[in-house]
């Protein structure tokens, strides 16, 4: 989670902003851009690139840090997050992948009919979808690659009281609608902006420019996300 701006000291009724960061959707930008939003329109951010109010790494998926949960129900701040389809989400999430590996998806993970190898998926979940046991040398589930690859979005909800999301006014941004999402955002805080100031940051990972992700999918593949990321599915009414 992220802490974009602080209440205003002078106008009572300016909350403060935090920003619920999912892998994936773009929320590097969507941070950089509403820092940047909130410096021109006067306000206190909390450092020139935010403040990262992390998650606590010793509890279960979901968990946030006193900090944070304080920070979210004092009514003091509003607080947003952006989802993204999770079959569109996952071949970003294995771009990511191949580029940290200083490699291309389409090396990787495509078959010579330019679908998703399903053994290479569930190698990857072997390695970075499941929980830890006890093992010392088993990833954490907050390791990044399993962050990036595996992650839900709703995991950044659970833990949150629901009286705690009320009281800060929380909003669900689409990907889809990216653009449009921030625009009302920024008029809903009373935030002038202009939305041509943003960039997306960080695509890479692909040898060729990528296409729709359905051209991706098998029924196979298509079944593997359905069944991993069925709570976001289910949850943000997203379909195939």
């Amino acid at each position: 989670m992220a802490l974009i701006y602080h209440p205003g000291k002078n106008t009572p009724n300016q909350k403060g902003l935090l920003f619920l960061k999912s892998a994936r959707t773009a929320g590097g930008s969507v941070k950089k851009f509403m820092i940047r939003t909130a410096q021109q329109n006067s306000l206190k951010t909390a450092t020139p690139d935010g403040e990262s109010l992390a998650r606590d790494r010793q509890l279960g998926k979901g968990s946030h840090n006193a900090k944070s949960l304080k920070l979210i129900d004092s009514g003091d701040y509003d607080l947003f997050t952006v989802v993204r389809n999770p079959w569109d989400r996952f071949i970003s999430s294995l771009a990511y992948y191949a580029a940290n590996k200083k490699k291309y998806f389409e090396d990787i993970f495509l078959d010579k009919n330019g679908k998703l190898k399903l053994e290479k998926l569930d190698a990857l979940k072997t390695k970075y979808g499941a929980k830890p046991k006890t093992a010392a040398k088993v990833l954490h589930p907050h390791h990044h690659l399993h962050m990036h690859l595996f992650s839900e979005c709703c995991s950044l909800i659970e833990g949150i009281p629901s009286r705690a999301l009320a009281r800060a006014n929380f909003r669900v941004l689409r990907f889809e609608n990216l653009e449009n999402n921030i625009v009302a955002l920024c008029q809903e805080l009373g935030l002038k902006t202009n939305i041509n100031d943003m960039t997306v940051l960080n695509r890479r990972g692909y040898k060729t420019e990528r296409t729709h992700y359905r051209k991706y999918y098998d029924a196979q593949s298509r079944q593997f996300v359905l069944d991993f990321f069925e709570k976001d599915i289910k949850k943000f009414d997203y379909s195939f």
